[in-house]
């Protein structure tokens, strides 16, 4: 099984620097890897980016966002997630839009583009209707979500009045094992998202 996750530095977790897939079931492992290939002089933006943060005595740190994925499933949430988070203004060193995709100047062919093309719709109407499944939406252009009930808006907002950081919110709500509008923890990026949402 594999996941997808985030890197970011712990002084600065509400700036998504990284998004990745791992064939393992957590962030840990890849990780290591990707700290191990920086010191070894890895010429990849993530590992220029790591190599840069330890540098300047920064501790790079990550969350897995999904587990317990297929590697074809983990490739459509990746993509989701680069777009997502690029979309919110977040400076990732991801130089692809994730997936089987290549780095910046790669073509495919068109024969090669249909085949991933025909993939991605079947898995995407798989995952669609497994979230509706489990009691999901899909909504547009922000993924699946849980529908986040008025209680849990309305203390976001009232926290936040308070002058509770992002991240102490998500901590609160995490520790009462209150579910994020994705299904899993919340970050302080999702809570950002909601505050966003209800002042628009």
């Amino acid at each position: 099984m594999a996941c997808v996750y985030i890197l970011f530095l712990s002084d600065y977790p509400e700036k998504i620097r990284y998004v990745g897939r791992s064939k393992h079931n957590s962030h840990e492992a890849r990780l290591k890897t990707h700290i191990s290939n920086a010191r070894n002089g890895d010429k990849s933006h993530v590992c220029n980016w790591i190599r840069k943060s330890i540098k300047n005595n920064s501790m790079v740190v990550g969350m897995t966002l999904e587990t317990n994925l297929s590697w074809d499933k983990s490739a459509i949430r990746e993509i989701y997630y680069i777009k997502k988070y690029k979309k919110e203004g977040h400076s990732l060193t991801n130089m692809s839009r994730g997936g089987e995709g290549r780095g910046i100047g790669y073509k495919l062919s068109n024969e090669a583009r249909k085949r991933i093309g025909v993939r991605t719709k079947s898995l995407m109407k798989s995952q669609h209707e497994n979230y509706r499944n489990n009691g999901l939406v899909w909504g547009k252009d922000l993924g699946p979500k849980q529908i986040i009930s008025d209680e849990i808006r309305q203390r976001i907002r009232d926290e936040r009045s308070r002058g509770l950081s992002l991240r102490a919110i998500a901590r609160g709500l995490d520790a009462e094992g209150i579910k994020s509008a994705y299904g899993g923890r919340w970050t302080a990026s999702t809570i950002n998202y909601v505050l966003n949402e209800n002042t628009e």
